[in-house]
């Protein structure tokens, strides 16, 4: 669980940052808002829809090995059984949902920066990577550390929807996270008690955490939920 869920908050704010950089040079609002809803439209899909589009794409007749065939590789790939690959699944996956939609929260953050620094940065010279890496990244820093200590609380949700409609027995060694484990163990084998103990552990250690992230944002950054 910590593992799959720690990739994910990784290279989620990481590749939302950056795409939202990417945003942010577009001259073009029109060009910049379809690019936009088409980033942002698999956030409004369930993992029903999207796990059954990962499977078709991964899958050994799929469009990826397709084209890693098409390149020489001699054998198909089973990507949906490999426990190295499927976490891999899982992070991609989870960016191309996730990501478009993170990137408006950075985008509006990007949006508040003083315009004048940008001016004042191209009267000495500056170009558009040097005012990118100076005015905008350390302008919007705080927000991002923010949001970075925030989803300490949500360490322990690694994505049940997503692993669930992805994972299989062959790659449950490295894809079983604690919800998962909970409804395997309570619902499908009876266990009722057991998986209900298993949940509340998750759930105290979760508002354990989410309580300690917040302490850290208020005495960090001055954030206060009231």
């Amino acid at each position: 669980t910590l593992i799959i869920a720690i990739l994910k908050i990784v290279t989620l704010l990481l590749f939302s940052l950056l795409l939202a950089l990417l945003l942010n040079e577009l001259k073009s609002r029109r060009t910049k808002s379809a690019i936009q809803c088409m980033l942002v439209f698999p956030h409004f899909l369930s993992w029903i829809i999207l796990g059954g589009l990962v499977k078709s794409v991964f899958a050994k007749t799929g469009i990826v090995n397709q084209l890693l065939m098409a390149f020489g590789l001699k054998t198909p790939i089973y990507f949906m059984g490999d426990e190295v690959w499927f976490r891999a699944i899982l992070v991609i996956s989870n960016l191309w949902q996730e990501a478009g939609f993170s990137a408006i929260l950075y985008s509006a953050a990007i949006s508040g920066v003083d315009t004048t620094l940008y001016e004042a940065a191209k009267i000495d010279g500056a170009n558009r990577l040097q005012q990118t890496w100076h005015i905008t990244l350390k302008s919007i820093m705080p927000f991002v550390v923010l949001l970075a200590i925030l989803n300490l609380g949500n360490i322990l949700n690694a994505g049940f929807d997503q692993v669930f409609n992805l994972y299989n027995s062959v790659v449950i060694g490295s894809a079983e996270i604690i919800d998962t484990y909970a409804y395997r163990v309570g619902l499908i084998g009876g266990q009722y008690s057991f998986g209900t103990a298993v949940g509340l552990f998750k759930s105290a250690v979760s508002c354990v955490l989410i309580g300690f992230s917040y302490l850290i944002a208020d005495k960090k950054l001055g954030y206060k939920v009231f």
